[in-house]
């Protein structure tokens, strides 16, 4: 955990950062074991690692003298902060092994993000319009919820997990007696805290999902949805008529108005917002403790605006209004008249600012934009939504692909492989096992070899497809070698010549099944160790394995294993491509272009100023200038046509 913590981060009141603890971990780790084992079996997380120092930041376009115009932010000492992530990775395996956190809270879980909550939010609504059901979307914000999360409804939400553990009797001693310090200019002033969780605390987040997990596992109505990211939710909630569509959404609202009142939280009414997505002249008005929520033409939802109409036309011109907004900021800044003359820069740079757009993007090998926007939309779907798409006819189904958004599901207190897996490569008496891989054109081979001394015991090879990765292939090469040595009663050696896979493997946080599947059998298998070998240092058993993988691109057992996530950018990229030359076969303009360069691609073609005029016949010709009416005739001196041709060849 200490090796991947970052260094720059600020300390507590010990003013202890993370590379003391870096340095005492890799000289005297017994000293940082007993203390954090101690803490874990007394349920104790001491009191002077609770202390937090305030530091307030102004936010932007907010009034200085406002207290509300500022955002706390704690400063923990980092020795509490590593106890806290300990204990969070091990919550958070328990909640995942028994499915206890709902699925509709997005924000501070592994595997999701604001691509998944706005997508479920807008699938539902379509499938509501689908229905030609009457729609209603409403917005609520709780407002300060950090800071006046009760201390009390985080215990009781982890007493309902009903599992009991060190781990969450640690955590709820982390609520006890906890205080925060910040400097005024008359000195330092220190209170108890019995709510509110710091902003800076691994923990925070967790226990506010806890407690809001109550209200989202609900079971609500058939037509009513909601989902939560952090302190904001979202209501969809859809009825065939309007009478009962009124009713559905005020009794929603009361259910989630008790579960506020519970917890002592608050909804900001300002923030509280609604859309109506139906043909009702006028939208029924529900109120939250009797104010009416308005009813707009679009609401925002983490950085998204969307309108009644599921157009996005609000949030285009948003971006516009944005975008105008930055370069007023710039030219404020740079002032009007900064740089050079644009006549000056046109001549400087030759530039002739009626070249069509589609020529000078086959010249510099940049793909349209919005091919390039559908190629995303197609990527961000696969492989990040988990949802099968469509492009150019081409299926992708995320089934076909790996799922590299789950990390490992072991328990972190079991996992014990550091001292098992090693960067170097010392042979044991007996039997050694040496991993490779090859890949030849389009082919990838994946091999391992048993040897005894100098004598080959066994051999294992596989022809893996040619959309599979070296890393892939390495992997693969690992886990069946480990495999094979599960199977016999004596201390074994692996050794591979992949760094990153070794990594890979070590590592609790990876997200390559098949260095998962790896990991779970090193676990059972406690004769089995991985070291590192450096390529061509002189092991036979090395350079024997490297002939066998060269050998399994052409000879060895056909073996699927799932399509690596990179493939589909490249698969995306090669239908681009495909759909780019179709537009520039078809296109109506730069045709004398399209004669010299029929065929398009992603890099640009080096030409100079003169080519590229003479092609495009854009530039100081006659033909080009009376085209524009810069000039009254399009002949040459000569008396004949002033065209590039005319040129080029007169």
């Amino acid at each position: 955990m200490l090796k991947k913590a970052p260094t720059k981060k600020a300390t507590g009141f010990d003013s202890i950062d993370y590379i003391v603890l870096k340095e005492v971990n890799n000289n005297f780790p017994e000293i940082l074991y007993t203390f954090y084992n101690k803490c874990y079996q007394l349920h104790c997380f001491p009191e002077p690692l609770k202390k937090g120092i305030i530091v307030l930041f102004h936010k932007d376009g907010k009034e200085a003298d406002k207290i509300k115009s500022y955002r706390p932010v704690t400063l923990l000492p980092i020795i509490g902060k590593v106890l806290e992530r300990i204990l969070l990775r091990r919550l958070n395996h328990t909640l995942k092994k028994k499915s206890l956190l709902y699925h509709n809270q997005f924000d501070f879980r592994e595997g999701r993000s604001t691509d998944d909550a706005i997508h479920q939010l807008v699938e539902n609504i379509h499938d509501a319009e689908n229905k030609k059901l009457h729609t209603m979307v409403i917005s609520l914000d709780i407002q300060g919820a950090f800071v006046l999360l009760q201390y009390n409804s985080v215990r009781n939400s982890l007493d309902e997990i009903n599992f009991l553990s060190h781990t969450i009797e640690t955590l709820k001693n982390i609520l006890n007696d906890m205080k925060v310090t910040i400097q005024r200019t008359q000195g330092p002033v220190s209170w108890s805290q019995q709510q509110g969780c710091a902003q800076g605390s691994f923990t925070c987040p967790l226990f506010w999902n806890l407690v809001t997990n109550e209200i989202i596992s609900q079971e609500w109505q058939p037509n009513v949805h909601l989902q939560a990211f952090a302190d904001g939710f979202i209501f969809v909630i859809s009825e065939p008529t309007g009478a009962k569509f009124k009713a559905t959404a005020q009794a929603a609202l009361t259910n989630f108005q008790h579960w506020t009142e519970k917890h002592q939280l608050k909804v900001s009414k300002e923030k509280s917002t609604s859309i109506l997505i139906s043909r009702l002249v006028s939208g029924p008005r529900v109120k939250w403790n009797n104010h009416i929520i308005k009813i707009s033409t679009s609401l925002k939802y983490l950085g998204v605006i969307i309108d009644n109409k599921l157009n996005w036309a609000d949030h285009l011109i948003n971006m516009k209004t944005k975008l105008t907004h930055i370069h007023q900021q710039i030219t404020r800044v740079a002032g009007t008249n900064s740089g050079l003359n644009k006549d000056l820069r046109r001549s400087i740079t030759g530039a002739y600012s009626t070249k069509p757009t589609a020529a000078l993007q086959v010249i510099e090998g940049i793909i349209q934009l919005h091919i390039k926007a559908e190629q995303e939309v197609a990527y961000v779907r696969t492989a990040r939504l988990r949802k099968t798409s469509n492009y150019n006819n081409i299926n992708l189904n995320p089934n076909n692909y790996e799922d590299g958004t789950i990390s490992t599901k072991f328990y972190p207190a079991i996992f014990q492989l550091e001292d098992r897996i090693s960067l170097r490569f010392l042979p044991v008496p007996g039997l050694n096992i040496y991993a490779d891989l090859s890949k030849i054109e389009y082919k990838t081979g994946s091999a391992f070899c048993v040897m005894e001394e100098d004598t080959t015991k066994y051999e294992w090879m596989a022809q893996l497809c040619s959309f599979n990765t070296v890393f892939q292939a390495e992997l693969l090469a690992i886990q069946e070698a480990c495999l094979w040595a599960n199977k016999i009663n004596q201390q074994v050696k692996v050794g591979p010549d992949s760094e990153s896979s070794l990594h890979s493997i070590a590592s609790i946080d990876t997200k390559s099944p098949i260095a998962q599947q790896t990991q779970e059998i090193l676990l059972k298998s406690t004769n089995i160790k991985l070291g590192w070998i450096r390529v061509h240092v002189g092991y036979r058993g090395n350079e024997a394995a490297d002939v066998l993988a060269k050998k399994a691109t052409q000879e060895g057992i056909p073996t699927y294993i799932p399509t690596p996530r990179n493939h589909i950018k490249s698969l995306l990229q090669n239908e681009s491509i495909i759909h780019w030359q179709k537009e520039w076969d078809n296109g109506e303009t730069a045709r004398t272009v399209c004669d010299v360069l029929p065929k398009v691609k992603t890099t640009p073609t080096p030409w100079q100023r003169p080519k590229i005029m003479l092609v495009m016949g854009h530039g100081p010709f006659p033909t080009y200038l009376n085209r524009f009416n810069i000039r009254n005739s399009d002949s040459c001196g000569c008396g004949n046509l002033g065209s590039p041709l005319h040129y080029a060849t007169n």
